[in-house]
């Protein structure tokens, strides 16, 4: 059965999505297989909404709306009174409804989500920790240490070094943006200019 996805603008999140749970299945990195799998997840997630043979929608719209509504906001503060309102629902409706559609509470799917943008920040930029917690939404750098290494069972600092010994160093000090990169590429490329500069001198 193929897919038909008319939204360009889905067509690209698709792609982004699945091009990063490609980078991260092939990485030696600890926890990524889960961040693998977690951006497999929103990938079928998402197309499984433009399946015209399903004989119902596997998520509410509700809870869809929900979702994207954390992952575009993942720095900010978000309380799930204000997300219930968002999406004219009660607290206790909400969470009911993420529960029994994806498997996890709101607070569960947006931590998780928080963790990943951090896995990937530490691997791509050279941002403090500190920095890395305020970006995905976390008012403390301790509090954030604890959630990541209870998640990925090392800590931040533990993870960007672990991740760096196979080679594949931070290639930005931007933000991921969601494009997916080769940072192996990108690491040769850097070797080799430096090699010619050496020669040069």
């Amino acid at each position: 059965m193929r897919l038909r996805i008319d939204d360009e603008a889905e067509q690209r999140k698709a792609a982004r999505l699945f091009f990063a749970a490609h980078e991260f299945w092939q990485s030696a990195a600890p926890g990524s297989e889960l961040l693998a799998m977690n951006r497999l997840e929103e990938v079928l997630l998402r197309c499984d909404r433009f399946n015209a043979v399903a004989e119902r929608p596997a998520i509410d719209p509700r809870v869809q709306q929900a979702s994207d509504y954390m992952i575009a906001h993942l720095a900010d503060k978000i309380a799930l009174d204000d997300l219930a309102t968002e999406v004219g629902l009660s607290v206790s409706r909400l969470s009911h409804l993420f529960k029994a559609k994806i498997g996890r509470t709101p607070q569960q799917f947006l931590e998780g989500h928080r963790i990943d943008r951090a896995a990937q920040l530490l691997q791509r930029t050279t941002f403090s920790v500190k920095q890395i917690a305020v970006a995905v939404g976390f008012e403390s750098p301790y509090y954030f240490s604890l959630r990541f290494k209870a998640r990925l069972r090392l800590s931040p600092r533990a993870y960007r070094q672990r991740f760096h010994m196979d080679g594949s160093g931070p290639v930005s000090h931007r933000p991921f943006d969601g494009r997916p990169r080769d940072a192996k590429q990108v690491h040769r490329k850097r070797l080799v200019r430096d090699r010619d500069r050496q020669q040069g001198n």
